[in-house]
């Protein structure tokens, strides 16, 4: 994530990168060097190794599939619409929102866990596919300890073991009496 010396060249870089990404800045957040956008992100497809820079609310979609990020850092704590982080380099959900309004997507990365994932989802939710190379053989996501509190949408699908809202239902349960 790029530093800045000075509140101008915060302001100049989010500039730049609201004209030539097309999204409207409603507030500039000068204490954390975050922006609020008013409407869509779009960062899909541009082969990013990081966000260029800091989110604190967008109010509607984020996107930033297939790109080679690593990392969540920067990513917004607050989407209105869906966010969408598929098919990247990811092994960490840490950064991701704590609210999405719509459809969460981080399938076709490389997730050991769910931990940093969105509590609330307001839509579906997929982190299917998340199969990586490791000593010699295919790995997929085995824990979904940490799976979104809320999720209200119908399109479920946390692994292959388990995919669908009646499976989730049975893991919040089981989840619960655990905790008893």
């Amino acid at each position: 994530m790029k530093t800045y010396k000075t509140i101008k060249q915060f302001k100049a870089r989010a500039k730049y990168l609201a004209k030539n990404y097309n999204f409207i800045i409603s507030k500039y957040n000068e204490e954390d060097y975050s922006i609020n956008v008013d409407g869509d992100v779009d960062f899909s497809f541009r082969h990013l190794t990081e966000l260029p820079i800091k989110f604190n609310i967008v109010t509607g979609n984020f996107c930033v599939l297939h790109n080679s990020l690593t990392s969540l850092e920067g990513a917004p704590k607050y989407v209105g619409g869906f966010f969408s982080c598929y098919r990247n380099d990811l092994t960490s959900l840490e950064g991701c929102p704590e609210y999405v309004g719509g459809d969460l997507n981080c399938a076709k990365n490389q997730l050991t866990s769910l931990k940093g994932v969105a509590r609330y989802v307001g839509g579906g939710f997929n982190c299917g596919d998340q199969s990586r190379y490791v000593d010699g053989q295919w790995e997929e996501l085995i824990s979904i300890e940490d799976a979104p509190e809320v999720i209200r949408g119908q399109w479920i699908n946390l692994s292959k073991k388990l995919r669908g809202r009646k499976q989730y239902k049975k893991y919040l349960l089981i989840k619960k009496i655990e905790a008893l």
